[in-house]
Order: C-alpha cells, then structure tokens, then sequence
C-alpha cells in the first residue's frame, strides 16, 4: 500500500493531538466504513470524461498554459 510521506507526517501530528495512533485513526475510519456502508465525507466518483482530462493533465497532454486575463476575454466573447 502506497501513502504519501507527507500527508502520513502531517496526518500523524493531528492524530496525536486527539491521542490517537495512526494505526487508531486508520482503524476508526475502517470501523466506520464498515458500519455505515459508506465513506464517512462527501466523495465524488469522477465520470469518464473528468478521468479521461485528470489523466491527460497528469502526462501533461492537452494542457495550455492561460493566463486569468486570458480566461476572463474568452468568457466575456461566449456571452454575445
């Protein structure tokens, strides 16, 4: 199982400010999955699309780089 080093070290020192484990918290998550049948803060399932620009943005395909101005110019021009 991969975990990112840093979010388990920032993860790890909130844990222990409410006096628990990591191996604690990772069990209360799992209990809770396990008893409410779900995962416990909103989570959306990406469409395949956004799975399809998530994977180019990753391989940097199809990416340009736009300035704000850029983007604001282009929303104003759709609106006529």
């Amino acid at each position: 199982m991969y975990i990112d080093r840093e979010a388990k070290e920032k993860a790890k020192h909130i844990f222990l400010k409410y006096g628990l484990s990591m191996s604690g918290a990772i069990n209360l998550f799992l209990q809770k999955v396990a008893s409410s049948g779900k995962i416990p803060f909103p989570l959306k399932v990406p469409n395949a699309v956004t799975e399809r620009v998530m994977e180019d943005i990753e391989m940097d395909k199809n990416v340009e780089d736009t300035s704000l101005e850029e983007m604001i110019v282009e929303a104003e021009a759709q609106k006529t």
